[in-house]
């Protein structure tokens, strides 16, 4: 087994922290998520607060996995450090390629592919911006100032989408990445618990 979440780095501390009451929900930390968008979500869903579960001071070992520092932001780290752990853990000597699977479980929603989803999606959302009643009522000039500083806004705060954003936006790729890295032949899959 290997876990890395809000509450633990790996899987002892996840045993030891499990049956406590401590909230696996916190506030967004200072940084991590564009404080607009948050007052967005909170206006939509009525909370006071949006609440996430979130890995702090985590360093990835970006040599170990051979993975250019330059994409670290764009990839779901935590789920090659458990593949990692998890195999630590079996032993490495054991693996038999041909037979070992490579199963991820975790949940849609990670800050990579929220961010993604936002930038990818963009002109989507200025078509329903455009059909909205309020917004035909404004001037043209005012539509496309609106508009054009919304676009701003999304590039400037949500990296541009490249190969590297993938493994991020599309939790599948994850798996294949840890088989791939690891050189095992089995089945593998991405098991999302938000579905």
């Amino acid at each position: 087994m290997g876990c890395i979440n809000g509450r633990a780095n790996n899987v002892e501390e996840y045993w030891n922290t499990i049956n406590q009451s401590n909230k696996l929900f916190s506030t967004f930390p200072e940084g991590r998520w564009n404080e607009d968008v948050n007052k967005i979500f909170s206006d939509a869903f009525n909370e006071k607060e949006v609440l996430g579960s979130f890995i702090e001071n985590f360093e990835f070992p970006w040599m170990k996995f051979r993975i250019p520092p330059n994409v670290l932001g764009q990839i779901d780290n935590g789920q090659l450090m458990a593949a990692d752990e998890a195999i630590d853990d079996y032993g490495k000597d054991k693996l038999v390629p041909a037979r070992t699977a490579v199963y991820v479980g975790g949940m849609q929603g990670m800050e990579s592919s929220i961010l993604a989803n936002l930038r990818i999606r963009q002109e989507e959302y200025v078509q329903i911006l455009k059909n909205m009643p309020e917004f035909k009522n404004l001037d043209s000039k005012t539509q496309e100032s609106i508009i054009s500083d919304l676009q701003s806004q999304i590039r400037q705060y949500i990296p541009k989408i490249e190969e590297d954003t993938l493994p991020g936006f599309m939790d599948n790729i994850v798996a294949g990445r840890i088989a791939n890295y690891f050189n095992v032949h089995g089945v593998n899959m991405f098991i999302d618990s938000s579905l």
